[in-house]
């Protein structure tokens, strides 16, 4: 087999097998190689075979797939029925076969058709078999044929069908690097032709099946995203499929918002989408290797490393140079891209976070609203004139300076990219690195919006890691406000005495649980600074509180704290002197073991119906 030709001209690879079927000096039969995804059955089933149909009639071109061929026996009657049929399902073979049974007078009855599916299966179908001419075959997925002996005794029937002379011509469409026959392959096949497109012809072909969303400008997108390196191949057409159509249900989320700029949300959100479904679907990377990546690009992405770790010092071990190349690989496939976490779930695990509130942020979609707006859109921002982007940047500025009902989100965005403004010389400022941070830092949790604490689980990457950190700390420090805050007073009169919130405990959580409020540690505090009254009170409480018999359906929030209590109590009374208050915690200490042991067995009794 010669080294083989490439596909990236229609024309030519017609051409090309043609010339190959038609030269007598080698048995026809050419192979159409290709990776998952690369195109190559949409080529045959699309361009070529209707080109050898006409070439050769059509009465005598037929294709199968050998996807479930078990064995060589199995193969042989796909063969003939696809002859005899037109199709490879062996049903319509035993239908002919009737039809042979009525020519050939054989009694139509369970004993005779029976007789007659024997002798095909011996010397009659052999005689079907070893006498195919004039006939054109191609075979798709050979690499799905699971037993390797079997792909070897395929490729042996082949090459003896085409050798006998009969006008037998041979194409398989195959992806050889899962094939481990490689010296078969070498040696049954005239030439084969690798299937290469070109990222505008991977376009057009995706232009058929999306021909509305793919408009004149999306599409010119598209190929210059596919065009994203020399060392990035971004032709995976199943891929690109899946892609395309997680860009067509989100668009029709983000279509309805006003005041975007539509063109440019099309064109990042489809080359964030692209390059994520590549990442994952196509270099195997996981969701979290994904998000990681993500959250780790500055504000412009990253510098692409895929040469970084080339000759690095030959004391580092294989394993450590391939796991640093591969996430140098990652790098460059997802350059220029940051965020998006919510994006990542979409399109690799189906799971859809967008909400009306969340999703102009979490897909930085450009909206054209305000100045500041476009300040802080990287392509909306080059399009303003200079005196429109300095009173943007001033409205920046007041923002972080607002009083009340800031957005955390916004504020903290704001602030990375001002210090990256001022860093990169984008504006001169009054403002210097030192007061950024020290405004951030020093920001209260009555200036913000309590919504825009509420939910924190999205946050989108900054630039700086000096910002990053103090927007974590603020989050810790925000929602522990939050979360205490309708109930500030009752729990710090929790603290302090049992008996001072005992009336608001039966008043308000007869049936509800409050204890998962606390830290494990904080509870066993609380109860060590008690009163031996007040422990036992709380434990008669517990007790009562714990006697009915649905309880994992009201209380399950808190059994897991109660274990962790229970578990450092019992710790802590082992360290104690034998007084009064160590007897009243040794017996809070068994009513919460009951309680905890109730609990689980209830939890187990539930999942078991």
């Amino acid at each position: 087999m010669s080294e083989g030709s490439q596909v990236n001209s229609i024309d030519f690879g017609k051409k090309r097998v043609v010339e190959l079927f038609e030269d007598n000096s080698f048995p026809p039969m050419v192979l159409v190689d290709g990776k998952w995804g690369s195109g190559k059955t949409h080529y045959v089933y699309n361009e070529l075979f209707p080109h050898l149909n006409k070439k050769y009639s059509s009465s005598s071109c037929h294709m199968m797939s050998l996807y479930g061929v078990s064995n060589i026996e199995d193969f042989r009657d796909r063969v003939i029925s696809v002859c005899l049929s037109g199709t490879e399902d062996t049903k319509k073979l035993t239908d002919n076969l009737i039809k042979i049974a009525d020519a050939t007078g054989i009694n139509q009855s369970e004993k005779g058709i029976g007789a007659l599916l024997k002798g095909i299966s011996g010397a009659y179908k052999y005689s079907l078999y070893s006498n195919l001419s004039n006939k054109v075959f191609i075979f798709d997925d050979l690499e799905r044929v699971s037993n390797p002996e079997t792909i070897k005794n395929i490729l042996g029937e082949c090459f003896n069908l085409v050798d006998k002379k009969n006008n037998v011509k041979i194409l398989v469409i195959a992806n050889s690097e899962k094939i481990d026959a490689k010296a078969d392959l070498e040696k049954t096949f005239h030439d084969t032709i690798t299937i290469a497109y070109n990222p505008k012809q991977i376009v057009e072909f995706l232009k058929t099946d999306y021909p509305n969303l793919l408009t004149s400008r999306l599409d010119t997108h598209l190929v210059q995203v596919l065009n994203i390196s020399k060392d990035i191949n971004l032709a995976n057409i199943r891929v690109l499929k899946r892609a395309l159509r997680k860009f067509e249900q989100l668009q029709k989320k983000f279509i309805k918002i006003e005041n975007i700029s539509l063109e440019i949300a099309n064109a990042n959100i489809l080359k964030a989408i692209v390059k994520i479904c590549y990442a994952y679907y196509e270099d195997n990377y996981s969701v979290e290797e994904i998000k990681q990546n993500l959250n780790s690009s500055g504000l412009y992405g990253k510098i692409p490393t895929t040469d970084i770790f080339d000759g690095k010092s030959e004391e580092e071990s294989e394993t450590v140079k391939k796991e640093r190349l591969r996430k140098a690989r990652l790098d460059d496939i997802l350059f220029n891209l940051s965020g998006y976490i919510y994006l990542v779930d979409f399109c690799c695990e189906g799971i859809d976070k967008f909400t009306e509130e969340n999703i102009v942020e979490a897909l930085n979609l450009p909206i054209t609203t305000t100045l500041l707006d476009r300040v802080i859109n990287y392509e909306l921002r080059f399009r303003m004139e200079p005196n429109a982007f300095e009173q943007g940047v001033e409205d920046m500025v007041n923002y972080l300076n607002s009083t009340a009902d800031i957005n955390f989100i916004k504020f903290f965005n704001y602030s990375d990219f001002l210090l990256s403004f001022i860093e990169e010389e984008f504006i001169t400022s009054p403002l210097t690195k030192d007061k950024i941070l020290e405004i951030c830092k020093d920001v209260k949790f009555e200036r913000f919006d309590i919504e825009s604490v509420k939910d924190l689980h999205w946050m989108g990457s900054l630039a700086n890691e000096d910002i990053v950190k103090l927007r974590a700390e603020k989050k810790a420090e925000f929602q522990s406000k939050l979360k205490y805050g309708e109930q500030a007073d009752f729990i710090e009169s929790f603290k302090k005495s049992f008996g001072s919130i005992v009336q608001d405990l039966y008043d308000k959580y007869e049936h509800k649980p409050f204890l998962h409020n606390f830290e494990a540690t904080e509870l066993v505090s609380i109860f060590t600074d008690w009163t031996a009254k007040d422990i036992a009170d709380f434990f008669l409480y517990m007790g009562n509180k714990y006697n009915f018999s649905n309880i994992e359906d009201f209380l399950n929030t808190e059994h897991k704290i109660l274990v962790e209590t229970t578990k450092l109590l019992s710790e802590e009374i082992k360290g104690l002197e034998p007084s009064l208050k160590k007897g009243a915690l040794t017996n809070l200490y068994e009513v919460l073991e009951k309680i905890n042991n109730r609990m689980k067995e209830r939890l187990q009794t539930k999942q078991s119906e």
